[in-house]
């Protein structure tokens, strides 16, 4: 939903488009768990058992998600963030929201400003550093001067640079970051090589280089040295 319109796999594939505030609303509940609460779905032809189960069983004991423990984590002794530093962020074009209403972590993007967030403009975010755990900076004109600004990040959890100028040498700063677990790098010049230079950072979960300039040899170096690591290429 956030890919150009004139992209293939831009969504939805008709009608309008999605506002900005409905995708940052689709964003917080797929962060959340995407949880479809007591919604079953059509049973319609079900068997019968199946629909008394669906409607009358008790509910399952919910069990902590390991996105839950590892937010909770973050936030961990972490006061909010003061007012006036998230006011000179949304001064400079940033849009900033808690991830949580109860929770002093933050997410920010430059959705309504892409062309015109620079390197600068990732400085004014630096007040911000210990609350920002999500940042959206795709289609912005950012370089590898921001990723270094960024390094500084240490709760960044999700980081979106698609379409952005960062280059193979840049994505080193980013192995400073032992929280990050996301990083979308779809439509950059990235090669093998950045790849590479992302083996250091184990806590890497996904990483999505679909439309670089990655190889799948370069993908097989980064599946190997993180067990575990989902990586994107087509």
């Amino acid at each position: 939903v956030t890919l150009p319109k004139d992209d293939d796999m831009f969504m939805p594939p008709k009608g309008d488009p999605l506002s900005i505030e409905e995708i940052k609303l689709l964003k917080e509940w797929i962060v959340s768990g995407a949880d479809f609460g007591g919604w079953t779905g059509n049973m319609e032809g079900a068997p019968a058992d199946a629909v008394a189960a669906a409607t009358t069983s008790a509910p399952k004991p919910v069990k902590p998600r390991e996105h839950d423990l590892f937010y909770g984590e973050l936030s961990k002794d972490l006061k909010p963030a003061a007012e006036a530093d998230i006011a000179k962020a949304k001064a400079g074009g940033a849009q900033i929201s808690l991830l949580k209403a109860d929770s002093p972590l933050l997410r920010a993007d430059f959705l309504t400003g892409v062309s015109k967030c620079d390197d600068s403009k990732i400085a004014l975010l630096l007040p911000l550093k210990d609350h920002i755990v999500q940042l959206d900076l795709g289609r912005t004109i950012i370089g590898d001067a921001a990723l270094k600004t960024l390094a500084e990040f240490s709760h960044l959890a999700v980081l979106d640079l698609r379409q952005t100028k960062v280059t193979d040498a840049g994505l080193t700063a980013l192995t400073s970051l032992k929280r990050l677990q996301t990083l979308n790098l779809f439509g950059t010049e990235i090669t093998d090589a950045g790849l590479k230079n992302l083996t250091p950072s184990k806590n890497l979960k996904l990483v999505t280089v679909f439309q670089t300039k990655a190889t799948p040899a370069g993908v097989k170096l980064l599946t190997e040295a993180i067990p575990g690591i989902q990586v994107t290429l087509k």
